[in-house]
C-alpha cells in the first residue's frame, strides 16, 4: 500500500501464468493488465488456468510503491450463455467492414459471422471467425443478411444478431474526351462515396490497356487508330454500370489546321501592318503621320524631350506655282513662327512689346495707307508742311507759316522772317 493513502493515485495491475490444468508452465513473463483506482478486467483467460496476479500503487506524483499486493487464482468456466452482440453494423468502402461491442457476460473464446444461422457449420455461408470485435468480409451479392454469433469457451453460441445491406449497382460516369496529338485526355464525373476507383478499358486493334484512378482524368497516349473506351465506378463488389466512346488518336496534324487563315495569323499580320501605319513608337521619339489626301495637307508632330516641333507642308498654286513652308516650333523659351509668308486673317492682339528687328521697310507705308483722327499724340521736328502741292495753300516750316493765292504767290506771313 501506499506510503500516503492521501496520495494514492492509481493500482498497476499485472498477471502470469503458473499452470494448465494443474500442471506447471515455467519460462513465463509477467503480463500488463492495465491500471485503475477501482477495478481492471483481465480477458482471454482459459478455464482451469492458474495466475498469479499482484497490484502496485502508485501516488499522484507517479512513484511507485516498493512492494506489491500478490494473489494466485484459478479461472472457472462461466456457464452462461454470451449475450447477444450489440451495435452490429457494416461500413462498404474498398471492402466491406463489420463491427461490434464485446460481448462481457460469458467466456468468448470467438466471433462467428455467417450468411446463414447455422453456426458452426463449415460451409460456403461461413464469412469468417475472429477473436476481436471486427472482421473483413467477403461478400458476393449486393443485397443480403449477415449473421454475427458470439460462442463461448463451452461451445454456447449466443442469439445472433444480423445486419441487412441492400447496395445497388453504381450508375455510369459521365465521359468527356479531349483529343490532343497522338492520344487523348479523359475527364470523369465526381466518384460517388460508395465507389472507391474509376475502372477504364482503352481497347485497340493491337492491345487491350487496363486503368483504375481515384482521380477526375486519365491521359492516354498511343499509335494512331480507332480506339473503345468503356469506364465505370468500382466499389467493393465490383464494376458499376459502363459508360462507352470511341475515339480517333492521331499522329499527324492535319494539312488545314496549318493553313495560315484558320491560324488567323493572315488577320493578325494585317492588324499589325494597320498599327504599324498609324504609330511609330520608341523610347526616344513619338511620331504621327496624319495625310489628308483631299487637301494635299501632310502634318508631322514629333515630341522629343519636352518640345513639340510642329511642321505643316502645303501646296499652294496660286503663288507662282511656288511652295509655301512654315514651321512652327513650341518649347518652354517661346514660340517660335517662321515662312516665306505668314497671313493672320483673324484679328490679332499683343499684351506686351514688340520687338522689331529690321522694322518697317522704308517707303512701305504712304499717305493713303494713314487714317489719323487726332495729331494731338504727334510731336517732334516735321520740316515743311503743305497743305497741297501747288495753288491756294498753307505752308508751315519752322516759325513761319504761309499763305499762298491760286497763282502760287504769298500772301500771308504769319511768324519770323
Amino acid at each position: 500500500p501506499p506510503s500516503n493513502p492521501a496520495n494514492f493515485d492509481v493500482a498497476e495491475v499485472w498477471y502470469l501464468l503458473k499452470s494448465k490444468s494443474g500442471k506447471p508452465v515455467p519460462g513465463q513473463e509477467w503480463q500488463y493488465a492495465g491500471s485503475s483506482n477501482s477495478q481492471v478486467i483481465i480477458k482471454s483467460l482459459g478455464p482451469g488456468e492458474e495466475y498469479r496476479i499482484k497490484a502496485i500503487s502508485v501516488d499522484r506524483f507517479g512513484n511507485r510503491a516498493e512492494t506489491a499486493q500478490m494473489v494466485d487464482v484459478i479461472v472457472k468456466p462461466m456457464d452462461a450463455i454470451p449475450d447477444m452482440p450489440s451495435n452490429f453494423g457494416i461500413t462498404f468502402g474498398r471492402n466491406a467492414t463489420a463491427s461490434w461491442d464485446e460481448v462481457l457476460n460469458a467466456d468468448v473464446d470467438y466471433y462467428e459471422l455467417r450468411t446463414d444461422n447455422n453456426p458452426g457449420k463449415d460451409t460456403n455461408a461461413l464469412l469468417a471467425r475472429v477473436k476481436g470485435t471486427s472482421a473483413v468480409l467477403t461478400l458476393t451479392k449486393r443485397a443480403d443478411t449477415v449473421y454475427l454469433y458470439a460462442r463461448s469457451t463451452l461451445g454456447k453460441y449466443s442469439t445472433a444478431a444480423t445486419y441487412e445491406y441492400n447496395v445497388p449497382q453504381l450508375a455510369a460516369p459521365e465521359l468527356v474526351v479531349k483529343n490532343q496529338l497522338g492520344g487523348f485526355n479523359l475527364y470523369f464525373s465526381t466518384k460517388p462515396a460508395q465507389a472507391y476507383a474509376i475502372r477504364c478499358h482503352v481497347i485497340g486493334d493491337e492491345r487491350t490497356d487496363d486503368f483504375e484512378t481515384t482521380s477526375t482524368m486519365l491521359t492516354y497516349s498511343n499509335s494512331a487508330g480507332i480506339y473503345r473506351i468503356r469506364c465505370s465506378f468500382v466499389d467493393v463488389f465490383g464494376d458499376g454500370f459502363v459508360n462507352e466512346k470511341q475515339v480517333v488518336i492521331k499522329t499527324q496534324i492535319d494539312a488545314s489546321l496549318l493553313d495560315l487563315e484558320s491560324l488567323g495569323l493572315n488577320k493578325v499580320d494585317e492588324r499589325i501592318k494597320e498599327l504599324d501605319k498609324k504609330f511609330n513608337t520608341n523610347s526616344e521619339e513619338t511620331t504621327r503621320r496624319i495625310t489628308n489626301l483631299a487637301s494635299h495637307t501632310e502634318s508631322r508632330i514629333t515630341e522629343l524631350a519636352g518640345s513639340i516641333d510642329l511642321q505643316v507642308k502645303k501646296s499652294i498654286g496660286e503663288i507662282d506655282g511656288g511652295e509655301l513652308v512654315s514651321r512652327i516650333n513650341l518649347s518652354q523659351s517661346g514660340v517660335y513662327i517662321a515662312g516665306k509668308l505668314i497671313h493672320i486673317t483673324g484679328a490679332t492682339k499683343f499684351d506686351d512689346n514688340v520687338i522689331v528687328n529690321k522694322m518697317i521697310q522704308a517707303n512701305a507705308v504712304t499717305a493713303d495707307k494713314l487714317h489719323v483722327d487726332s495729331l494731338s499724340a504727334v510731336s517732334g521736328t516735321i520740316g515743311l508742311l503743305r497743305s497741297r502741292e501747288t495753288g491756294a495753300r498753307v505752308e508751315i516750316q519752322d516759325n513761319l507759316i504761309t499763305g499762298f493765292d491760286d497763282d502760287n504767290n504769298p500772301r500771308i506771313k504769319l511768324g519770323c522772317w
